[in-house]
């Protein structure tokens, strides 16, 4: 049975949206307000706001179609710690700044994958301030991930059962032109590092998992972020029309974090003359 598609509306806009992106601002906000309704336009003011609405709505769509129930997540790279930090979740006990630590039942290791002087959780990229050799080793494919993977390979990811590791290790075989990434980077793993779900539960241990990069839109080559869905296994697998939208998502968070780099350029040229006139 061939994988059902979604051909409606949304789908049409998105695919819009994704011819688009690059072009021009204006485009986006007039998409983004046909996507999720004239008042929530001026979210654009806000990116804290505007990504939540992202993820909200992601969540809605890709678990009502199949009656799933997932939950959405964002991650951004700190190249300089070598790191993807997660920024929001529709979890919200794992959102940054509760100035408490999100439950130990979500982390196989908390100490390892939250930072309790920023209070967020994170991922150990092992890329930057790694070796050739140890970023394909066997300790840097566990304590990255498969979100890790995704973000430092640039290729989305789709597994539909945590059991079944072993597809892990045949990536190539469905998609052969990831070989130069995954002889950098080695086959993806799954660690299991920072959970949605509660990992003391066996029923939702079988997680399913979609993970996208959040490409740059001045430099599309590179990845500045992820953005993943996992959900326990109930309802409808995942399928490649669940990650296209996971993909068109995806640059409506680009589009975003590009404004918002923007309007922080403006701020420090707007600081810098006011030093001017005062000096």
């Amino acid at each position: 049975m061939k994988p059902k598609v979604r051909k409606n509306s949304m789908s049409i806009r998105l695919t819009e949206l994704g011819e688009r992106l690059f072009k021009n601002v204006e485009a986006i906000q007039e998409l983004w307000g046909n996507l999720f309704g004239q008042r929530l336009v001026s979210t654009w003011d806000n990116s804290s706001s505007a990504l939540e609405n992202i993820a909200e709505y992601t969540k809605k769509e890709l678990n009502q179609g199949d009656m799933r129930n997932g939950e959405v997540t964002l991650f951004m790279r700190d190249p300089l710690s070598d790191s993807l930090i997660l920024e929001y979740s529709t979890v919200k006990d794992l959102n940054p700044g509760h100035g408490r630590p999100p439950s130990n039942k979500h982390f196989s290791r908390r100490d390892e994958n939250y930072d309790r002087e920023q209070q967020c959780c994170f991922y150990t990229l092992c890329d930057r301030l790694a070796s050739d050799e140890e970023k394909e080793s066997s300790v840097s494919r566990e304590t990255r991930g498969l979100t890790g993977w995704v973000c430092v390979t640039g290729y989305p990811l789709k597994v539909n059962s945590e059991r079944s590791k072993e597809r892990l290790e045949e990536v190539l075989q469905d998609y052969p032109w990831m070989l130069p990434e995954v002889n950098k980077y080695g086959a993806p793993a799954w660690g299991n590092h920072i959970s949605e779900f509660p990992m003391d539960n066996p029923d939702q241990w079988s997680k399913r998992f979609l993970g996208v990069p959040v490409k740059s839109i001045t430099s599309p080559h590179v990845t500045i972020g992820v953005l993943r869905y996992s959900s326990i296994p109930e309802g409808g697998v995942l399928t490649e029309s669940d990650l296209y939208f996971l993909e068109s998502m995806a640059e409506l968070v680009s589009a975003v974090k590009n404004l918002e780099r923007n309007r922080g350029r403006s701020c420090r040229k707007c600081l810098k003359l006011d030093n001017q006139y005062e000096s």
